[in-house]
């Protein structure tokens, strides 16, 4: 029970503010399957007054007798045509109108939680983030919450089937007892047989799924980051052996996972005639009757009986596949629950420019507990002269600069800006204050324009410039195909 409990506050948290929308789509679901059985229902009386032969016995079939009483007198046919057809046309629209809001539903489910994702990592802490594999949170920003959308509107699908399913086994019940509770109980116990095998599997396929696919996203996005590198040591073949051994094993899982799903659905036409048989051995041998009495109840019996054992089958389908979604789901509510240690960049005293050094007194910083990278860091920067940090790769120069930048706050001293510590400014105005260079630099995929801009946004054109012309820019910018308008990407390309 706490299993369940816990499995519908996150549905609830994934949810929202959009349960309503959720419960709206369900109940057209539910129109469509009465539509559904409405249609279904008129099947018998047609068969029945196109075979000349009766309808068979018990309650189900003197209302549907009752039913064709009412028809005009000469057109029962026609008019029992007319009533299946249009019951199976409302049923048509309200499907075709479920699945565009269903689409629609999930679309909108994923932007609001990509849109959270995205606000989750680029306000987190920098530290927790660099902690990351890059490629891995690309992948849980653009792929898990659409497979976690796609779970949750076939959720409300299997829920819309199993209804659907129940009122045709009422409507067969009504039919045929005895052959429906051969059905009842040959599905419930292939259900029982394989539920739990099924969970399992399904829930190891979908976690095998996720960090596959998130361990793809990592190399392939290091490999390309690092395009240079990766050519001038010649790692290609290696990168792609280790890229190809993963693709091969999703493949071999997925083809795996896929081949299983489907084995149920290939099994209908089986289960509806070995239903048929054991009907037609107990109508006929057991109960001692004849086979005019009940050959409109079997017919009807074999077609509602097929869309039954149909919709059985799809629904183990889709109970894996819904399943294979869940770490999806999980990781989604995870994440987007488990708030990060964020930034406060607005909150403190507007940074102004120094008024005196900047200082470090008695720093320490550890990226990993027991690893320091500066111990006791005593350290006076002067203000208005050129200081340069000089030592070896991992002594702590990026180190000093991200303190600096509040990117990473140290586990002990203070480090002060003339008379105040760097605490008490905030850090959207400080980092304004601040030029930076990174050592590898970044170019976004837009125009020159935007790019110096980036940091200045509502700066002039002619304020651009100017920062152009001061980093002996300008000529080469201006020698470019569509000069500050040029679109470039990464590395400048």
């Amino acid at each position: 029970m706490n299993v369940v409990v816990r499995r519908l506050q996150v549905l609830r948290r994934l949810l929202g503010e959009r349960i309503g929308f959720a419960l709206f789509l369900f109940a057209l679901m539910f129109l469509a399957a009465f539509a559904e059985t409405v249609g279904v229902s008129m099947v018998l009386p047609l068969i029945s007054t196109l075979a000349g032969i009766p309808l068979g016995e018990g309650r189900f079939a003197l209302a549907l007798g009752s039913v064709r009483a009412a028809m005009p007198d000469g057109y029962e046919m026609e008019a029992l045509l007319f009533i299946l057809a249009g019951a199976f046309l409302l049923k048509g629209a309200l499907l075709t109108a479920t699945h565009a809001l269903t689409d629609y539903f999930a679309l909108s489910l994923r932007d609001g939680w990509a849109t959270r994702l995205f606000e989750h990592y680029v306000t987190a802490r920098y530290d927790t983030v660099t902690r990351e594999k890059q490629g891995a949170l690309i992948h849980n920003l653009t792929v898990e919450p659409y497979r976690a959308a796609r779970g949750l509107a076939m959720l409300l699908g299997t829920i819309n089937r199993g209804v659907m399913t129940a009122v045709l086994l009422g409507v067969l019940l009504l039919t045929s007892w005895t052959a429906t509770l051969a059905v009842a109980i040959g599905g419930g116990l292939f259900f029982y047989a394989f539920r739990r095998w099924s969970y399992r599997y399904a829930m190891r396929f979908g976690r095998q799924h996720q960090e596959l696919h998130q361990e793809v996203n990592a190399l392939g996005g290091e490999a390309i980051a690092g395009g240079l590198e990766v050519r001038l040591f010649g790692a290609a073949g290696r990168i792609r052996e280790q890229l190809a051994v993963r693709l091969r094993r999703h493949t071999r899982a997925e083809a795996t996972f896929r081949a299983l799903r489907e084995m149920p659905v290939q099994m209908t036409e089986f289960m509806l005639i070995f239903v048929l048989v054991v009907a037609l051995v107990v109508l006929k041998n057991v109960l001692k009757l004849e086979p005019s009495t009940f050959a409109a109840s079997l017919a009807f019996f074999a077609i509602v009986g097929q869309r039954v054992l149909t919709n059985f089958m799809a629904l183990f389908t889709q109970r894996m596949k819904l399943i294979s979604y869940a770490p999806s789901m999980q990781l989604v509510d995870a994440t987007l629950r488990n708030e990060p240690v964020r930034e406060r960049a607005d909150e403190g005293v507007a940074f102004q420019g120094l008024d005196g050094d900047v200082v470090f007194r008695s720093v320490s910083f550890a990226y990993e507990p027991g690893r320091d990278v500066l111990r006791g860091l005593n350290m006076t920067i002067p203000r208005g002269r050129t200081t340069a940090l000089i030592g070896p790769s991992g002594i702590g120069k990026s180190t000093v600069a991200d303190l600096l930048l509040g990117l990473v706050t140290p586990q002990a001293g203070a480090i002060h800006l003339g008379s105040r510590p760097l605490g008490d400014f905030s850090l959207a105005s400080l980092r304004r204050g601040i030029g930076y260079v990174s050592q590898d630099p970044v170019i976004f995929h837009t125009t020159v324009r935007e790019n110096i801009r980036f940091g200045m946004p509502n700066d002039s054109d002619e304020q651009v410039r100017a920062a152009a012309r001061a980093a002996h820019a300008d000529p080469f910018i201006e020698r470019l195909p569509q000069g500050y308008d040029t679109v470039v990407g990464d590395r400048g390309a």
